[in-house]
């Protein structure tokens, strides 16, 4: 980032709100764009988000459609900050400043084990209600962002399985294929649809004083089956880095609180004896899709995900916790995605010896 990239990008969001804005001061956030906090005229603070042309999201577009997804979000989402202005010739976006609070992520790896379990039940009812809420939504944010489907889903939960057998040794069930089908027939089901943020992990959620939870980063956000994102809460923060071993009964309170929030607008869905097996599938899902990136990086014993100052897992910790996980949760509905899992387990002990992954700091 230089400080002509700042100059820049303070004049586009000044030309997009009408009004002139000074004082950038950089936020960071990632290469995929810059970030930057901004005052007005009246002495309030905004919030600039200015994509690179290929900056893609979580759906791994270009900058154009990771910014045409962050201002459907922004506007049409609640538990997210305000759109006040966008460009999206320019790939930016401005909003209301959410502040400075602490993020989900910070109350798990600290010290207060109430105060974490507490934070993470705030985050998991307003991600429902947020979902829930977004039902009226959905055809508006379709129109936004264009067409929803990630045609690239099924290779890459494919490539996940193909990657467990060539770096475990575990053998591919043949009744995997009818289990995989159930997955993918979760991911196209169109009779009940939410739109949320994609990227729901723990340090994209602000924690503020006054006890709402705010969703940041929407760039991913997107259409589907409101399964997915429940799937955060009982296979914990399904796609992040901020992962760890939860103690017992964490992620059933999760899911718990999520369908509640859920159930205040889609009640039925809350309600549908279907719903857990629907909430299971969906980890499977992103069990198999997360193991394929993963398992490119476990070749380093010591290489961990996350910023480099946390006591973040190392990949090959964070792949046997996903797999173990999957072992003891999915044996009912996946008893071939179950087995296959257990091999796999086992395959990579052989090697990488029988890791123990650290529970959440806050937790000890």
């Amino acid at each position: 980032m230089s400080e002509s990239d700042v100059t820049a990008t303070l004049r586009l969001a000044s030309a997009a709100l009408g009004r002139p804005l000074t004082d950038p001061m950089p936020l960071g956030g990632s290469t995929r764009s810059l970030v930057l906090r901004a005052r007005t005229p009246v002495g309030t603070s905004v919030v600039i988000k200015h994509f690179e042309p290929d900056g893609g999201g979580a759906n791994g577009e270009d900058g154009d459609g990771a910014c045409r997804r962050e201002a459907a979000g922004l506007a049409h989402l609640d538990h997210t900050p305000d759109l006040l202005a966008a460009d999206l010739a320019a790939r930016l976006v401005v909003m209301t400043d959410a502040g400075s609070a602490p993020t989900l992520a910070d109350l798990l790896r600290g010290s207060e084990p109430d105060a974490a379990w507490s934070a993470a039940a705030r985050w998991a009812h307003a991600l429902g209600d947020l979902c829930g809420g977004s039902s009226s939504a959905v055809e508006a944010v379709t129109s936004a962002i264009g067409e929803s489907a990630d045609p690239g889903i099924e290779a890459r939960i494919r490539a996940g399985v193909d990657a467990i057998a060539r770096v475990s040794g575990a053998v591919v069930p043949d009744d995997l294929e009818a289990e995989l089908a159930a997955v993918l027939g979760l991911l196209n089901d169109r009779s009940v649809l939410v739109a949320s943020p994609g990227d729901t992990c723990p340090d994209n959620a602000l924690l503020e004083p006054d006890g709402r939870v705010v969703f940041l980063d929407l760039e991913g956000t997107d259409v589907h089956h409101p399964a997915l994102d429940a799937a955060y809460t009982l296979l914990p923060f399904a796609t992040c880095w901020c992962v760890y071993e939860p103690p017992p009964g964490f992620v059933e309170d999760l899911l718990v609180e999520f369908t509640g929030g859920l159930a205040a607008h889609l009640p039925a869905v809350a309600a549908d004896p279907r719903w857990p097996g629907q909430v299971r599938t969906a980890c499977l899902g992103w069990l198999l899709m997360m193991t394929g990136i993963l398992l490119k990086y476990t070749d380093d014993p010591e290489r961990r995900l996350g910023p480099k100052d946390s006591p973040a897992l190392t990949f090959r910790e964070h792949v046997l916790l996903r797999w173990r996980w999957g072992t003891r949760q999915l044996a009912a509905d996946f008893p071939a995605a179950t087995a296959f899992l257990t091999n796999a387990v086992a395959g990579v002990e052989r090697d990488w010896g029988a890791l123990r992954p650290a529970g959440y700091p806050a937790f000890g």
